[in-house]
């Protein structure tokens, strides 16, 4: 694994934006809130919580160890999961057309309630920054965080991050799909599906890494299923799992697309315009044509083609930049913007 040493990200936020939609209640099981910190780092990362957002969207700089390499030594018994549900739907994308400004982009489809920006940098691990639905943390939609005790579940926020980047350029997002079934080796340790998403922000540094680490573990698989879109500026990779196997689908053009249902053996990769899925003909028509050269705006942009009544956020990635826009609720004419780079404090 990568080791990056006195690495911190600092950002920069604006942000007007609308309320937030309707709400779905998830339960979850705890993992590790805090573990590795000390007293000062666990007062620190909640004193730094703000509410940028009427939304409401909430920023917050995790100081210190949140053990996620412990329960890596460790493995998992049980995670947290969120029931499934119809009408869940996100859209995903890698445009690497341009070798100075490669994208990536994804709206998160689900019901609107709170949402955190959140900001790590573990020791041994990569700096990133990373969306999370407070609902998987016990929060409803506008919720009352003015004392420091109601933010203590937010110290759970590191394993709950749905999408991120981090200080390499390394973006991942996930998409629920119908099923999953994953390959289980009992000389690995297990992690969560969801826990992917942190294994590969803090310790990929290229699209490369990611799909290595990924068949390093028994991936437990919950309710919904998910699959992955990872990449670095260079090269974008779909991880998903079927039949009992790990498939790695590789971007064979200057950029990749997914959404919501498995691609693995799909006509689609081959005929984009073949696809059931409308928002993934698309996002593939559009990139296709502009060969994967888009800028951040366009790739706002786009994301607003294929939004949906139910798009919570959506969020664009500068992979080499490392700069990050995002619009939550559909509110594409103000957005926030946030700026991850390594070597200096938030």
């Amino acid at each position: 694994m990568k080791s990056i040493n006195g690495k911190r990200c600092i950002h920069v936020a604006w942000i007007f934006i609308l309320p937030a939609l309707f709400v779905l209640f998830c339960r979850k099981e705890p993992t590790l809130p805090g573990a590795g910190q000390t007293a000062d780092q666990r007062s620190r990362t909640l004193a730094s919580l703000k509410r940028i957002d009427p939304y409401p969207l909430y920023s917050m700089v995790f100081y210190g160890d949140y053990g996620f390499d412990g329960m890596l030594e460790s493995g998992i018994a049980s995670g947290g999961q969120c029931p499934g549900k119809e009408g869940w739907a996100c859209s995903c994308f890698a445009a690497l057309g341009s070798d100075s400004d490669p994208v990536f982009g994804r709206n998160f489809d689900w019901y609107g309630r709170s949402t955190l920006v959140l900001f790590t940098d573990p020791p041994g691990g990569f700096a990133s920054v990373s969306l999370v639905d407070m609902q998987y943390l016990g929060y409803g939609p506008d919720p009352d965080l003015e004392s420091i005790e109601s933010r203590e579940a937010l110290l759970d926020a590191p394993f709950w991050s749905f999408d991120g980047m981090n200080e390499r350029g390394v973006a991942i997002a996930i998409m629920a799909v119908d099923q999953a079934s994953a390959p289980h080796d009992a000389r690995r340790k297990t992690i969560a599906d969801i826990h992917l998403v942190r294994l590969i922000l803090d310790h990929a540094g290229d699209t490369e890494e990611a799909v290595s680490l990924a068949g390093q573990f028994n991936i437990r698989t919950g309710d919904p299923a998910l699959h992955y879109l990872v990449s670095d500026p260079r090269k974008a990779a779909v991880i998903e799992f079927v039949a009992g196997e790990m498939k790695v689908l590789w971007n064979s053009a200057p950029w990749q697309v997914s959404t919501n249902f498995i691609l693995s053996g799909d006509p689609a990769l081959q005929d984009p315009s073949g696809s059931d899925c409308w928002r993934y003909r698309k996002l593939a028509e559009e990139l296709d044509d502009a060969d994967g050269r888009i800028t951040m705006t366009e790739g706002m942009n786009l994301l607003s083609a294929v939004s949906q009544e139910i798009t919570q956020w959506s969020a664009v990635y500068g992979l080499k930049t490392g700069l990050i826009r995002i619009a939550m609720g559909r509110n594409f004419d103000a957005g926030c913007e946030f700026i991850l780079q390594a070597g200096g404090g938030p």
